[in-house]
């Protein structure tokens, strides 16, 4: 199936277009440009140099959030108009999610996906130092199969299993994928991931969190992380201060893009497009100014 993939929840704006998680076209900007300008040009675009139309297109995927109120917004209603005129489902997935996809997923030793594992080489932890690569084989830390090791935690607000939380840590997570966006007011928007063969496996639900907080969290796992996502280098520096081991992630793999989106819509089952709701994990400011927060 087609998949048209929207991401405009952060300052990059992307589109892909994958035939089910094989990626055929991305466009990809960080210029700061309001999305409302550019994410149906750059769709209409790509779809014109693919040589494929609007109606071929199967399914709608978005980031719903979290991440800025203004991008969330336009990209699902972007994703809702699209899918409503088309008559086609959306899949609306956690931008947090799309990230942790993006940067789990390759392929890598003999080509093939799933012989591999990602894992860190040694020397300086900062971004272009080549400290992040895809392995074959062991002899070096990895990211591994969690599941089953860790016992599900039912969340009372989703209701649903993960692997883990921040309340009692494991000691079976061999590294931890940590995407984290900048949402101000001193916090990140955060979600914590391991990796069940080449997927990542959701350790805590989204949230809003302090840096602080964040590091007390990582801190328990005793296991190196990964950061990925507009706030990697915000964390970076205020992690290492706190004896946290973090790498992170390289350019290409660090922004939020519609790749990963595409990703992390597999499997998921599909709504009708006026089912469709941003997440936002928190109240927006005219909100929290009404209520006088």
């Amino acid at each position: 199936m087609l998949i048209l993939a929207l991401e405009s929840s952060a300052k990059p704006a992307s589109a892909a277009i994958c035939e089910d998680t094989e990626l055929l076209g991305q466009y990809f900007q960080n210029n700061g440009l309001t999305h409302s300008r550019t994410i149906l040009s750059m769709t209409e675009s790509l779809l014109k140099n693919l040589d494929l139309a609007i109606s071929d297109v199967g399914l709608i995927a978005v980031s719903s959030g979290p991440g800025s109120f203004t991008g969330v917004r336009i990209g699902v209603s972007a994703a809702k108009g699209l899918a409503y005129g088309l008559d086609i489902p959306v899949c609306g997935v956690s931008t947090l999610e799309a990230m942790a996809h993006q940067v789990t997923h390759g392929k890598h030793g003999d080509g093939k996906q799933g012989d591999g594992s990602l894992a860190w080489k040694h020397g300086d932890r900062k971004q272009g130092d080549g400290s992040l690569a895809w392995k074959h084989g062991g002899g070096s830390l990895v990211l591994s199969d969690i599941q089953g090791k860790i016992p599900p935690v039912r969340s009372e607000r989703s209701g649903r299993e993960s692997y883990g939380n921040t309340r009692e840590p494991s000691p079976c997570v061999p590294c931890v994928i940590c995407p984290v966006m900048d949402a101000r007011r001193g916090q990140v928007y955060n979600a914590l991931f391991g990796l069940n063969g080449d997927k990542p496996v959701r350790l805590c639900d989204d949230r809003a969190i302090s840096l602080e907080d964040l590091s007390a969290c990582l801190a328990e796992y005793d296991a190196p992380c990964l950061l990925v996502g507009d706030g990697a280098a915000l964390s970076y520096e205020y992690l290492c201060s706190k004896g946290i081991d973090c790498r992170m992630a390289p350019d290409l793999l660090r922004w939020q893009t519609a790749y990963g989106v595409a990703l992390a819509s597999a499997g998921k089952e599909p709504i009708r497009s006026a089912l469709l709701e941003p997440s936002y994990l928190r109240p927006s400011q005219a909100e929290r100014e009404y209520r006088g927060c």
